[in-house]
């Protein structure tokens, strides 16, 4: 709709970041991108302070001078209209003509003026391009009821022309939604994790796909530490599971304008049936594919996405990456026992442990095999068998050449590393520290001796450093013993535990009495 002298025609919303004057071609409909260097913030001023473009003129021309002049003008504006949110942009554009002609380089006056609260108006002077145009885009706008208007000013020969006032009204919302879990609680339990989610919508309310979403933690000094980019899906959904399992409040960020409502996510103490914990975690489960099993006082049930475990007032989850391993050695309750928290996951290349009361399983999608699990002993030690469990197969691509090698930054040809893949087993286990790295084997031997973890015999998960004649040359990791040979996953190794090519990580069995002495890894 548009008329003259006065009218006001309705368009659509323009997407932009900032209050913008800018030039269109001809024929142009859609105004272009905003010009940053020009921009004018859209922002109803707090009532102390007093803004110089601020006027308490009504809707007419009021601060415009009034001389008349001979040749009438005509203006048109075309601005979004109805209702909209506080984050929101609407576009602004203005046409002014008379007799016919588009008025170029003509000075014209646009203004925005509240109709609620405390009477306040922005005006903003522009003059119109070479096709009679200006356009302007308005963002961050407070909630509230305006009206619009614009005005040819009466210079260069024109007579004042003023359109008239069209509502518009904001109102509070966000384009970017945040939960935690199902959105039904924000607290969780000690040693759960919890997933950040939420949608990410355009002004028109359909899906932002395939957008960055910035996740930021509020810090207690008000600033903002980013933690996590994400993109959409094509239905505008997001989600993020921090590693840290950090509480705080979080908020998520398509733009400057479109962000999310603040959520603090907190830790709580207390029981957590299997019941409780399925309502809260539904979105990481999926559809139930078993009824609640109890074996003994344990009780689990099994989901498309995962496995729920309930004990001892505690409720844990096992992934669907990780079931195998759960059915292999028992489901919980079994030899592996039940989980003591849920899977920590943003591990070296990708991968994912969790630890139960007599083993642990690892999940590595990058690893030789893809899910691997100890059981039989506590779960520190476990979950440094599972790891290195899954690197067996791995072959160097050429001699040394490992891709352990390189993690420590020794590839030389002197620089044997199957000391530098027991300690790359402790920080792919988020241990760092647990097992000794050092520059050369020699060192690792001894700084492993100075640390007071030696011992005299085999258990699952202690280092045995082996020496056939002479001093100690090389290490391996226990998985398995008896009263005459350990098992060991080692490295540097021929398929048949000797020096032959090509070398990798092999699953070996030796004589207890080529072991020198064994150590415990710290932790």
């Amino acid at each position: 709709m548009s008329r003259t002298t006065g009218p006001i025609a309705l368009g659509a919303v323009v997407t932009a970041l900032t209050l913008v004057a800018t030039t269109a071609p001809a024929g142009a409909e859609t105004p272009p991108a905003p010009d940053p260097a020009t921009s004018t913030q859209m922002e109803a001023p707090a009532p102390q302070e007093q803004a110089p473009q601020e006027q308490a003129a009504p809707d007419s021309a009021d601060g415009v001078d009034a001389q008349a002049a001979a040749t009438p003008a005509s203006i048109f504006v075309t601005t979004s209209a109805g209702t909209i949110t506080s984050q929101d942009p609407f576009g602004i554009r203005v046409l002014a003509k008379s007799q016919g002609k588009r008025l170029t380089n003509q000075p014209v006056r646009i203004i925005v003026k509240s109709r609620t609260g405390t009477p306040r108006q922005r005006v903003v002077d522009r003059t119109t391009d070479g096709n009679g145009y200006v356009k302007i885009t308005h963002t961050s706008i407070s909630p509230g009821t305006y009206g619009v208007m614009a005005q040819v000013l009466p210079q260069r020969g024109y007579a004042l022309a003023s359109s008239a006032s069209d509502t518009l009204t904001v109102q509070t919302g966000n384009r970017v939604s945040l939960f935690v879990n199902d959105g039904r609680d924000s607290s969780v339990r000690p040693g759960e994790n919890f997933v950040l989610r939420g949608k990410a919508r355009k002004p028109d309310n359909k899906p932002e796909a395939g957008g960055p979403v910035r996740i930021y933690k509020v810090l207690s000094n008000g600033s903002k530490s980013l933690r996590k980019i994400v993109r959409t899906s094509s239905g505008g959904s997001y989600h993020w599971m921090p590693t840290s399992r950090e509480s705080g409040t979080y908020v998520a960020m398509f733009s400057d304008t479109r962000y999310s409502q603040r959520i603090t996510v907190s830790v709580k103490s207390g029981k957590r049936t299997l019941e409780s914990r399925r309502a809260a975690a539904r979105y990481e489960l999926g559809a139930a594919r078993t009824g609640v099993r109890k074996v003994r006082e344990i009780r689990y049930q099994k989901f498309a996405l995962g496995t729920l475990t309930e004990w001892g007032g505690e409720t844990f989850l096992t992934p669907r990456r990780m079931d195998d391993q759960l059915r292999k050695q028992g489901n919980p309750g079994g030899k592996i026992g039940i989980p003591v928290a849920d899977h920590l996951c943003g591990l070296m290349e990708g991968a994912c442990l969790q630890r139960f009361t007599w083993g642990a399983i690892y999940a590595n999608p990058n690893a030789m095999h893809k899910a691997t699990s100890s059981a039989g002993v506590t779960g520190r030690l476990a979950k440094f068998v599972a790891v290195g469990l899954s690197q067996v197969d791995y072959d160097e691509p050429y001699y040394r050449g490992s891709k352990y090698g390189k993690w420590i930054g020794q590839t030389g040809a002197e620089d044997a590393w199957c000391g530098y893949f027991q300690a790359w087993i402790a920080y792919a286990a988020k241990s760092p520290g647990a097992i000794v790295k050092a520059d050369s084997f020699d060192q690792m031997v001894a700084a492993e001796r100075k640390r007071d973890r030696l011992r005299s015999t085999p258990s699952i998960g202690r280092l045995a450093y082996m020496n056939y004649a002479g001093p100690v040359h090389h290490v391996g990791l226990v998985v398995k013993y008896d009263s005459k040979y350990i098992w060991a996953v080692e490295g540097n190794v021929d398929g048949n535990g000797g020096p032959g090519k090509p070398r990798g990580i092999n699953y070996v069995k030796r004589p207890r009495s080529v072991v020198a002495f064994y150590a415990a890894p710290l932790y």
